[in-house]
This record gives structure tokens, C-alpha cells and sequence, in this order.
């Protein structure tokens, strides 16, 4: 953090922002997302500073926008959303985050189907495999392509019969 807020003071904001992004795969603080987001705002990159403060307490007019820039660079789709914050921020519990996830969880139980990594990170049971049926497909398949295979010798063996 300190490293980072003299990058800031240097005049490299470029600098500061790599460095908070590389340690949010160590922690996702209220700190962090909150200077990470001040550094995505002051350079301009509104849903960048959404992305981060949606994880942190940080409230206000700012913010708001941020948030609303963030979510309408994601089409406003939960699920992309969700999938959107690093890891760290999807596990936290800040009040932002888990109204999300609540979001992205009804979306994924409406969509069903969504890979397994979406709904363990969500925290979702993986739906139910089918059992029977696929063994039952499979087995119709093989049996058409019985019949199908055995016309042509029942004609052959007709057309030598004739001969």
C-alpha cells in the first residue's frame, strides 16, 4: 500500500494500479478496494473504480456512478457481474457482494447449465447428472444403426438368392 501511494505521489498512477491489482491475489480489503478504486477513477476508468468499490464500504455520489458504469460495461448481467471480480472480492462479505451473489445465484437457478467453476464459486451445488436417459439415447442410436446396417446385406442376400 505504501509503495503504492508513492507511486501515486510520483505521478505514476499506471504504477500504483498494477501494484494494487497484484496484491489483491494476496488480500481484498476495504483499504485496497478503496485506493484501488480512487486510482481507477482518477484515470479515468469509471467501471474499473466500480469493480473495486463494489467489494469496499466506500459510499457516495462517486461511487454510485462507478457502480452504475461498472454494471452497464457488463450489460447489467449478474452472472458477468459475478464473474467480473476477482476471487479474493467474491469471497468477501461486504454488503455489495453478497447482495451480487444473491443476483448471480438466481440467474444461474434460471439459466441452469452454467459450468461447474460458476456455481461453486457462487457457492451452488452442482444440478443433478441425468442417468438414465443418456444410456437410453445411446442405446436407441446403436440399435438404428443395427437396422440400418443390415438392409443392405438382407438386400444382397436376396439379390444372390434370385441370381
Amino acid at each position: 500500500m505504501e509503495r503504492a501511494r508513492a507511486d501515486l505521489a510520483a505521478g505514476r498512477a499506471w504504477k500504483a494500479r498494477d501494484r494494487l491489482v497484484g496484491a489483491l491475489s494476496a488480500r481484498a480489503d476495504d483499504e485496497l478496494l478503496g485506493l484501488l478504486g480512487d486510482v481507477h477513477a482518477g484515470m479515468g476508468d469509471p467501471p474499473a473504480a466500480g469493480a473495486a468499490w463494489v467489494g469496499s464500504t466506500r459510499t457516495g455520489p462517486e461511487v454510485d456512478a462507478a457502480l452504475a458504469a461498472w454494471r452497464e460495461r457488463h450489460g447489467h448481467d449478474p452472472l458477468q457481474l459475478w464473474l467480473s471480480l476477482p476471487t479474493l472480492v467474491r469471497e468477501g462479505e461486504a454488503e455489495r457482494v453478497r447482495a451480487l451473489r444473491a443476483e448471480a445465484t438466481q440467474r444461474a437457478l434460471d439459466l441452469r447449465g452454467w459450468h461447474p467453476a460458476v456455481l461453486t464459486s457462487l457457492r451452488l451445488p452442482a444440478p443433478p447428472r441425468p442417468t438414465g436417459s443418456r444410456l437410453a439415447v445411446g442405446a436407441g442410436v446403436l440399435a438404428m444403426l443395427l437396422v440400418l446396417a443390415s438392409v443392405p446385406v438382407g438386400l444382397w442376400t436376396m439379390l444372390t438368392w434370385i441370381v
